[in-house]
């Protein structure tokens, strides 16, 4: 893994070093240190999608429909992990929240593994050669994927919550897409809703759900059921602070698995960046914005 911190570009790791000291309150020397450690584990994460297959047969599984608990002795499951599969089995729709952090592409293998139907919604891949790789990286353990830009998108996705499926999505990060911002380590950050606002819409149910490495060959998967009132105004808000609110607390456990050199907070509330593209900041002022926030001024940094 050190060829994989040799290739950092300095900009990212800016930007990871920054984000770190600012939302974790390290100094200089103990947020670099960080930031080496997410790189590191970036790159585990990517030689733990590659060989999915190999670990899962670690412990015993040959391709079950519905592997019970017991082939499965390094993953632990905390909070409402449990509740994931219940959904799925019972045939309830349902929508997974999560994040980048730990081996995604894992953690919807294992749910798969122990019965669950499961899509998964992204951005396409720039490049065709990736986007065909991923699907048939995700086939290969029985992940479906939806891409968003697909003119039927919302038409699959409805289709696939109609029968029982679940559907999953990665919201910690700032995108172009229609978002809903609540605090993130105290500074509001944007999250994408539309997956959000079609769940409160039909009333399906909402979890959160992480999977971290906690040693060597063992994982944890923490979810949680996100309660909220369908016919509130603010339940998008309420769900995404909730939402916000596991994240954290699952990086404080394990901070070095997250995508610190993600520009995370970015868009600010309020702008309409189609209208004024020139107020998205740019790699460099975003890097020294985000080192200038202190705990101390969170409040008017967020009225602004």
């Amino acid at each position: 893994m050190a060829l994989v911190v040799s290739q950092i570009k300095p900009k990212d790791f800016n930007i990871a070093q920054n984000q770190i000291s600012f939302a974790l309150g390290l100094d200089q020397t103990e947020s670099q240190r960080m930031a080496k450690k997410s790189f590191k584990s970036g790159g585990e994460n990517v030689v733990d999608a590659l060989q999915i297959p190999r670990i899962l047969a670690r412990h015993g599984y040959r391709g079950e429909k519905k592997a019970k608990a017991e082939l499965f002795p390094n993953f632990e499951l905390w909070g409402d992990s449990e509740q994931i599969l219940k959904n799925g089995w019972e045939k309830r729709g349902s929508v997974i929240i999560s994040g980048h952090i730990g081996c995604i592409e894992l953690l919807a293998a294992y749910y798969v593994a122990r019965g669950l139907d499961l899509y998964a919604i992204g951005r396409s891949p720039n490049k065709q050669w990736i986007d065909t790789w991923v699907i048939a990286l995700r086939e290969g353990y029985g992940v479906k994927t939806i891409w968003r830009e697909h003119p039927s998108s919302a038409m699959k996705i409805l289709k696939a919550l109609r029968s029982g499926a679940t559907i999953s999505a990665l919201i910690d990060q700032d995108t172009k897409l229609e978002s809903a911002y609540a605090p993130f380590f105290g500074l509001d950050a944007a999250s994408p809703s539309g997956l959000i606002k079609l769940a409160v819409k039909k009333d399906i149910p909402i979890l959160s759900c992480f999977i971290v490495r906690s040693g060597p060959d063992k994982y944890e998967l923490h979810s949680k059921i996100i309660d909220y009132d369908s016919s509130s105004l603010d339940s998008l808000n309420s769900i995404v602070c909730r939402y916000n609110q596991e994240l954290e607390r699952v990086i404080s456990l394990y901070p070095e698995q997250w995508v610190w050199w993600h520009k995370r907070w970015r868009r600010r509330p309020g702008v309409d960046y189609n209208a004024n593209p020139n107020e998205l900041k740019n790699s460099v002022d975003y890097s020294d914005w985000i080192a200038s926030i202190s705990k101390e001024n969170l409040k008017t940094v967020n009225k602004n």
